[in-house]
């Protein structure tokens, strides 16, 4: 990736999860209400229509750590591209006047949950139309035309470790 910032890639997972969640309300005639957000899970508090997005962890992928470096020059170790892993912990909520809607809140979830599957990976050019209109990019300008894609997989954990 051609940048340091890491919250560029918060930006553009939030902003799929926002568009495509949109687009899956709209299918099913529902009003496509949504916010996408990335505070800590404790400090989202009393939301409503919220799916929440949090970097929790980052380490380097020693995969491609140890690949030979591009070019020449001295030291070879900062001509490697630095791959990293990043952890996220997503969640949805919703509460209205105090009171928890798990209806609702999961129906957020199961929609946040298939948006990666919909759309495992993001380039430059994926855009994603929430309402039939034209389609809107999902990467932010930060990292638009830099040829950057993300890769968004899973983690198994379970029962257990989830907790």
């Amino acid at each position: 990736m051609a940048t340091a910032n890491l919250f560029l890639v918060t930006q553009t997972l939030q902003r799929l999860l926002d568009l495509n969640i949109q687009a899956l309300l709209m299918r099913a005639g529902l009003p496509p209400t949504v916010s996408v957000t990335a505070m800590p899970p404790e400090r989202v508090g009393a939301a409503i229509n919220t799916v929440n997005l949090h970097l929790y962890h980052v380490k380097e992928d020693a995969y491609f750590k140890n690949m030979p470096p591009v070019g020449g020059g001295h030291p070879p170790v900062s001509r490697q591209p630095l791959v990293l892993l990043l952890y996220y912990v997503m969640t949805a909520h919703h509460e209205v006047f105090d009171a928890f809607d798990a209806e609702t809140q999961q129906l957020y979830f199961g929609l946040a949950m298939n948006t990666p599957h919909d759309h495992p990976g993001v380039e430059d050019s994926l855009g994603i139309s929430p309402d039939g209109g034209p389609d809107q990019t999902v990467m932010p300008p930060g990292l638009l035309g830099g040829d950057n894609r993300l890769e968004i997989s899973f983690r198994p954990l379970t029962p257990e470790e989830a907790l």
